[in-house]
């Protein structure tokens, strides 16, 4: 008996340490988590900062040269430059050999698919040691649209715009290098639409009312630079996490292009297609397929499908809906403006904190 008394002893206080040692590591698991998330926080933070300090610095040098330019010819030098709505950004080459495909358990090369469309697929891999995804290029695209893509990602200076390294034009498939965005530890990215579907993922009123607001903050940004995307929904929208909760990027700007371009841009559809168009791609502005070209006001119609499609189960405030209703007036005159959109989800932010 006492024996069996002395073995259940040791077999207690064996228990009692291995608990307290798997208690000790997960303790140290989270506060490494918590310290990568906001070193990561950091490191954007900065790098945001530098492309800030690095585009002023760009655009004194333009104005240099362009004063340069007009005492040597003495008249305007915009003349003298090439006439394109691509601006002559540096865009990287990315050398093939510079990219490795991720491992798998066993340390073999493995394929991550991320996503695929008319434009070609999307595949995970790692440049320099950085988690990238490798946008693919099919035949459809030619090297001036994959151009205008990138020269879009790389106007654009914004935490929910992602960072885009750099393209490679010399040998197909053409493809593009942007920063890799997943949540946690996931070696997958995560859509809007897929987290709204997700058991395993719940966003609350405050999480989801804090994603629309940032990602209107993107929208305004993108306009403020004469931008239009003219893809915006839950599909193009990635979500990936901070020490503050999800954080949404915009994502796909293959159909992108400047205000100055968009009457190019006109659909001329049979009142067939247009059935179709508004049954498959209902984020599209009812303007747009009947003929008229691409707006702010299109691009804020989409945005308003994205904000239904959040509140479908989501109590939010009554300006979060006001906004709703504001982008999807039928009227493209009728609709808001970004900068009213904004003040609303900024109040609904600040309600659903309380």
């Amino acid at each position: 008996m006492r024996n069996d008394r002395k073995k259940r002893k040791r077999l207690q206080q064996t228990k009692c340490k291995e608990d307290e040692a798997l208690n000790a590591v997960s303790v140290r698991i989270q506060k490494e988590a918590i310290q990568k998330d906001r070193f990561l926080a950091l490191a954007r933070k900065y790098y945001l900062k530098w492309r800030q300090v690095n585009e002023a610095h760009k655009t004194l040098q333009s104005k240099a040269n362009n004063l340069s330019m007009s005492s040597r010819f003495g008249t305007n030098p915009r003349l003298f430059l090439p006439q394109s709505t691509i601006s002559d950004k540096n865009i990287p080459e990315i050398s093939r050999c510079h990219l490795m495909a991720p491992k798998d358990k066993d340390g073999k090369d493995t394929t991550v698919h991320l996503g695929h469309g008319v434009f070609g697929k999307c595949e995970k891999m790692f440049y320099k040691g950085i988690p990238v995804a490798i946008k693919l290029y099919n035949n459809l695209s030619s090297i001036q649209d994959i151009r205008r893509e990138a020269d879009v990602m790389a106007r654009c200076s914004h935490p929910s715009i992602p960072h885009i390294f750099g393209v490679n034009l010399t040998q197909k498939p053409y493809f593009l290098v942007s920063y890799f965005y997943g949540i946690n530890n996931c070696t997958k990215s995560c859509t809007l639409y897929h987290a709204l579907r997700s058991p395993t993922i719940t966003l609350t009123k405050y999480c989801a009312g804090k994603i629309m607001l940032e990602l209107c903050q993107a929208l305004q940004h993108l306009h403020l630079k004469q931008l239009l995307h003219r893809d915006i929904k839950s599909d193009n929208i990635l979500l990936t996490t901070l020490h503050t909760g999800f954080h949404p990027m915009l994502i796909d700007f293959g159909k992108s292009i400047e205000v100055s371009e968009a009457i190019s841009k006109k659909k001329c559809l049979s009142a067939h297609e247009q059935d179709d168009y508004r049954k498959k791609y209902r984020h599209i502005a009812p303007e747009i397929i009947l003929g008229q070209p691409p707006s702010f006001a299109s691009d804020l119609f989409s945005f308003g499908v994205v904000m239904s499609d959040v509140s479908g189960n989501i109590p939010f405030e009554l300006c979060f809906f006001e906004g709703q209703r504001k982008c999807l007036e039928e009227d493209p005159k009728l609709r808001c403006s970004v900068s009213y959109l904004l003040n609303q989800l900024e109040t609904n932010a600040s309600l659903c904190n309380k």
